[in-house]
């Protein structure tokens, strides 16, 4: 898998952040971690489960390469120096990082109300960690509909929208040297306020979607990072915040309503390396088909189905059982393969495989060639990388991105594109 993945690198781009590398180094990362837990979980896993994989990681890399030929072939590159020459900085008053800001703390009060009141409803306290906590207890394990409603699901799309927003402008000012401190303070605080939402998946998917965002926008400002020119604090940095934000993360469960139930090294495993244990058991055990197509990687379209009547009521899958081996805690996650395997079948998961390598790939290509100092794109595909790089850690990829919260968190980045559209010709010159 390891000389897969350098090939595949070596005859990409050799960005950080190309679809390759998003898709492929976290497989080899939860294989090796997992190791150390071999005897344990007998993590030798099936030919079955390895044929899989395998087969999967060639897959994605060969589809990305036809689509970056295709779109090469068809003009959609960068010029000959391998560059926009985009280095004017997206130049914004102090106001509307504030109003942006402002916007934030409104829809996580509104949110926070409301699963307030579902909470109470369901006879758990209402402290904020108990109210963030047993909301998403609420949402992964209950039998009754305790989605928001309307308008509250709507105001947290318009947030987690608006969070991406502050982390495009706060990469951009990175790049470009401004470095006030209240910008800083925003971008922190706007993701300590997407926890609201109960999970760390928001907060952690803005940290590693903000992180995105710089490094392609270095590229297009002509200050790409790669191998060949890496600086040695950022080999320093980059081991010393994945450290800490695993150490956030697992610290964080108090903050939650959760206990600490295990030690940082097996809880980090479980979230890590697990799922592929979890992928094993579920194929050696057999792969039952969902009854319904896409009804496991499109979950979260199917209360909208039942809404309309476009699928019998009950039909919304809900959580993956939780699984334990050889006296071992394994969590209940199976990696995205599983929701493509029992939706539709080793053909099917291939095929899956293959679209969601385009997909990437398609959004990184304009991300990269986009002239535009805004650029919707460039958002786009740091929301889709996160959803690509969690592909062995979680079933999320087609589920977060083909549900009725995507167009919600779609509409501000695009309300946003307007109004930069409609600025003063002046500073208009500066943003195009």
């Amino acid at each position: 898998m390891i000389l897969i993945f350098l090939f595949a690198y070596f005859v990409s781009d050799r960005s950080f952040v190309n679809p390759i590398v998003l898709f492929c180094l976290p497989l080899i990362v939860s294989v090796i971690y997992g190791l150390q837990y071999y005897s344990g979980w007998r993590f030798n896993v099936s030919s079955e489960t390895m044929f899989l994989v395998i087969s999967s990681f060639l897959v994605f890399c060969f589809a990305v390469f036809l689509v970056s030929v295709f779109i090469r072939d068809r003009g959609f590159r960068r010029k000959s120096d391998g560059y926009n020459g985009i280095n004017t900085a997206f130049l914004l008053r102090d106001n509307v990082y504030v109003l942006l800001f402002v916007l934030q703390i409104f829809a996580a009060i509104i949110c926070f109300l409301q699963e307030r009141k579902i909470v109470l409803a369901n006879g758990y306290g209402g402290g904020p960690s108990e109210v963030i906590g047993n909301y998403n207890k609420l949402m992964k394990f209950s039998d009754d509909d305790v989605n928001l409603p309307g308008f509250a699901s709507l105001i947290a799309g318009l947030q987690q929208g608006i969070a991406y927003i502050l982390g495009y402008l706060f990469s951009m000012d990175r790049i470009h040297g401004s470095r006030k401190t209240y910008k800083v303070i925003l971008f922190v605080l706007t993701v300590v306020l997407l926890t609201v939402s109960g999970s760390r998946t928001n907060s952690i998917g803005l940290l590693f979607g903000t992180l995105v965002m710089y490094m392609l926008l270095r590229c297009r400002a002509g200050k790409a990072i790669t191998l060949c020119n890496i600086k040695a604090k950022y080999m320093l940095y980059v081991p010393m915040s994945v450290a800490v934000l695993l150490i956030v993360f697992f610290e964080s469960l108090t903050l939650l309503g959760r206990n600490e139930e295990s030690d940082f090294f097996y809880y980090i495993a479980i979230y890590l390396s697990a799922p592929m244990k979890n992928l094993d058991l579920a194929i050696t055990h057999g792969i039952v088909h969902s009854d319904y197509w896409g009804q496991l990687s499109f979950k979260y379209l199917y209360p909208s189905f039942e809404k309309f009547n476009l699928v019998p009521v009950g039909s919304t899958y809900g959580a993956f059982p939780f699984l334990s081996f050889n006296g071992y805690f394994m969590g209940n996650v199976y990696t995205t393969f599983y929701a493509l395997l029992v939706d539709f079948g080793f053909a099917g998961c291939l095929l899956a495989v293959a679209i969601m390598a385009a997909m990437s790939q398609c959004t990184y290509s304009v991300a990269l060639c986009s002239r535009n100092s805004y650029s919707i794109a460039v958002i786009l595909y740091a929301f889709i990388s996160f959803q690509l790089f969690m592909s062995f850690f979680s079933s999320n990829f087609y589920q977060n991105i083909f549900n009725t919260g995507f167009i919600k968190f779609i509409i501000p980045i695009v309300l946003f594109k307007y109004y930069v559209s409609i600025k003063s010709p002046q500073e208009n010159k500066l943003l195009s």
